[in-house]
């Protein structure tokens, strides 16, 4: 166990020795429990697998967990067999209307906590109290893009919650749809925070930031890595397990095919073939499969150019036919409606500096010059686009749109999916391209500290 000396007990305020808690911590689950096929057979039944061999006293979720099946998709129901003791709200959770999503945090069945959340004719709890009655677990979280929610300070929030509950329990524990850096900040005011569990930035941090005894929680997102943390107040150890490398509940992989299939009959549908193993990361200046993507966009959109998250993309696939259900899962956000946004090529430079730090980017259409040494905000140091004239029609999702600022932005009427779909069919064989869009020179950008803008 990475971190701090564990010791077999914990020492409990003016009483009797008491055995250390096992928590297990994940966050940002909404991208696997929304897709139709691939990760979430692939990334559920594991972490089924280590919560049987783990066995925690407590398990928490940090948020942005149910935007997508909110709206039906099946995910939502092996959500609720995980067995969740707490769950906060993240901001993208909020952004559908709670008309909308209130229904489906009924279904989900986890306690919620957000004490810094108020909806129409509802309130959550700030709070809950469990581990027979010596741990409280402050929920906190994040503004989304619906009006119909209020989100108050969270420091005001936790310290008012903290002063209420401190007493009353050996562990104080604050869930957060907030980055380490955030959550640092609010333990700091409050004080007396043993243990803050974070959310939204969907990057792990191998090892807790420390304030002081308290650590803070970082497990990034999409089931890669969850915290495993034992101990107590002022006694903690950490450490980020894989559920890939735990045996997965073959009873739920079986479930989950056949509710997939049940559903979506068309999963198995042969679209295409791919001849040859494509693969890639997304730390490589050329991606085939994100290059493929962007390309299937940009033609499909009918676009001078195409700009996608290359993180997104599926790391690789075999040689062999590509079914439909391959094709849905190859970008995490499939469903995202795509735009056509207009530039000139001063303001496409920008949006590539904003909307992925310059770092993990698919283009259609461009060639762009990075130099990762460079200070962030001015590393594309070149960007050429094969389209003649002064404005740019540059296809991307409507999510990255938001931070791109065009000059116009028009809706097409299709997804991601759509356009993946839609360039699949129209090839018998898939044969992802070769030609280098982007020209690193300087070594990768370091990552950036952002959570989930380039989308």
């Amino acid at each position: 166990m990475a971190g701090r000396n564990v010791a077999g007990t914990t020492i409990r305020r003016g009483g009797p020795p008491i055995q250390p808690l096992t928590i297990v911590h994940t966050s940002d689950l909404g991208e696997i429990a929304s897709e139709l096929a691939g990760t979430r057979l692939r990334i559920f039944p594991r972490i089924a697998g280590l919560l049987r061999t783990v066995r925690p006293d407590i398990l928490t979720d940090g948020g942005d967990t149910l935007p997508a099946v909110a709206e039906g998709e099946p995910g939502l129901a092996w959500l609720a067999t995980m067995g969740y003791t707490a769950w906060v709200p993240g901001n993208h959770d909020l952004d559908l209307p709670a008309s909308a999503m209130i229904p489906a945090i009924q279904r989900f069945g986890a306690p919620v906590v957000a004490a810094n959340l108020v909806a129409p004719g509802w309130t959550p709890p700030g709070h809950i109290v469990t581990g027979g009655g010596r741990v409280a677990i402050v929920g906190l979280t994040r503004a989304g893009d619906d009006p119909s929610w209020t989100v108050a300070d969270p420091v005001a929030a936790a310290v008012r919650a903290a002063a209420e509950l401190r007493e009353q329990v050996d562990t104080l524990i604050l869930l957060s749809h907030r980055g380490a850096d955030e959550n640092a900040e609010i333990v700091r005011a409050v004080g007396a925070v043993d243990l803050a569990l974070s959310g939204h930035l969907h990057q792990a941090l191998p090892a807790p930031l420390w304030i002081g005894d308290t650590p803070i929680v970082q497990v990034g997102a999409n089931g890669q890595h969850v915290g495993f943390i034992r101990g107590g107040a002022g006694n903690w150890g950490h450490e980020l397990l894989t559920p890939e490398d735990f045996p997965p509940d073959v009873t739920l992989v079986h479930a989950l095919q056949e509710d997939l299939l049940h559903r979506h009959p068309g999963l198995g549908e042969v679209m295409t073939d791919l001849p040859s193993p494509a693969t890639g990361r997304p730390e490589d200046a050329q991606w085939p499969l994100a290059d493929w993507a962007a390309d299937a966009v940009r033609d499909v959109v009918g676009a001078d150019a195409a700009l996608l998250s290359r993180s997104a993309v599926e790391p690789d696939w075999t040689a062999g036919p590509i079914t439909y259900g391959d094709i849905c899962n190859l970008y995490h956000h499939d469903e995202d409606p795509l735009v056509m946004a207009r530039f000139e090529l001063p303001a496409l430079v920008a949006a590539i500096e904003e909307l992925a730090n310059a770092r993990f980017f698919a283009v259609s259409g461009l060639a762009v010059t990075v130099d990762g040494a460079r200070p962030e905000g001015h590393r594309v140091i070149d960007c050429r686009a094969r389209a003649a004239g002064g404005y740019i029609q540059v296809a991307m999702t409507r999510h990255q749109a938001r931070f791109a600022r065009p000059a116009s932005c028009a809706e097409t009427g299709l997804t991601v999916r759509d356009a993946l779909a839609t360039a699949a069919r129209r090839h018998v064989r898939l044969i992802p391209p070769t030609d280098r869009r982007i020209a690193l020179i300087g070594g990768m950008p370091p990552r950036p500290n952002w959570g989930h803008t380039m989308r």
